[in-house]
């Protein structure tokens, strides 16, 4: 199989089942079906600037990917834990993960060693987290529906929302996204943009990514990634589908110059890849498309 170079809004949806990370378009058209196989429970995934990480359950370990140069180190970090899955946020140069415990640990970006360990008040339980400038918002307990903040420049943290049932965050650089399984709410945080909104009928929300234009949705009951227009409030819940075998499991998206990261929490890893400078390595319909 060829590799290609991720261009913008590329998408990389992981299959924990199979093993297997694929790239589709930003109109969900399939680039290529296999950037990586042979993964073992592959889990959630995260992304800076040209790399894509994420966890391999049963090996303790997380890996990294190149998506401009197909390079893949495949234990980049080598984290010990081989029973949890782990939630990834990134803030310039670190990678901060958390694996269903109260503790969220940090990496440097460049060299993969471990920084400092964030330890969350008795009782409170990592279940999703987001990053929003320097703030970490994390599900600390996902059936009340408490969503913890901690400020990465202050050290400290704080109960600042409750969405009862919360699944999976997401943010971007105006809003933060809190889902359940069959609803999703927005909330303002920059005072631009609009204020606070809800969406509901999506099917059994596992993982939410998100950009500043779209809100991606891993709908487990269905199959399929979901896309919603923040601008036109229009929702297609079958924007990548064709594959029942998996459920959706993690979003992150790549954007240049400034790299962001989403967590999109499903059965399937999603990212999008940026890139300014806009090249095609075959066509359909304008994109590339992967070659035998």
């Amino acid at each position: 199989m060829d590799f290609f170079p991720a261009q913008a809004d590329d998408i990389f949806v992981s299959r924990n089942s199979s093993g297997i990370i694929s790239e589709y378009s930003s109109a969900g058209t399939t680039i290529n079906p296999t950037v990586l196989s042979g993964l073992t429970s592959v889990g959630r995934m995260g992304i800076s600037g040209n790399t894509l990480f994420f966890d391999d359950v049963h090996h303790a370990s997380i890996g990294a990917y190149n998506i401009l140069t197909g390079t893949y180190n495949p234990s980049f970090i080598y984290t010990g834990i081989s029973y949890n899955p782990f939630f990834y946020a990134v803030s310039g140069n670190t990678l901060y993960t958390a694996d269903q415990t109260g503790d969220i640990h940090s990496y440097n970006l460049t060299t993969g060693a471990a920084l400092s360990t964030i330890t969350l008040p008795s009782g409170d339980v990592v279940n999703d987290m987001a990053i929003w400038r320097n703030n970490l918002y994390v599900i600390a307990d996902s059936n009340s529906g408490i969503i913890g903040d901690y400020d990465i420049s202050t050290g400290t943290y704080s109960h600042v929302l409750t969405v009862p049932g919360a699944e999976a965050l997401a943010a971007n650089s105006n809003d933060l996204f809190v889902a359940t399984y069959n609803k999703i709410y927005g909330f303002n945080l920059s005072g631009v943009g609009p204020s606070s909104f809800s969406i509901t009928g999506p099917n059994l929300i596992l993982g939410l990514g998100a950009s500043d234009t779209d809100l991606y949705i891993a709908e487990t009951g269905i199959h399929a990634i979901g896309d919603y227009n923040l601008a036109t409030g229009i929702l297609n819940s079958l924007f990548i589908t064709g594959d029942s075998s998996y459920s959706p499991f993690g979003v992150t998206v790549y954007a240049t110059p400034e790299p962001q990261v989403i967590i999109l929490l499903v059965g399937s890893l999603i990212a999008l890849g940026g890139w300014q400078s806009r090249k095609t390595f075959g066509t359909h319909c304008g994109r590339r498309v992967a070659k035998d």
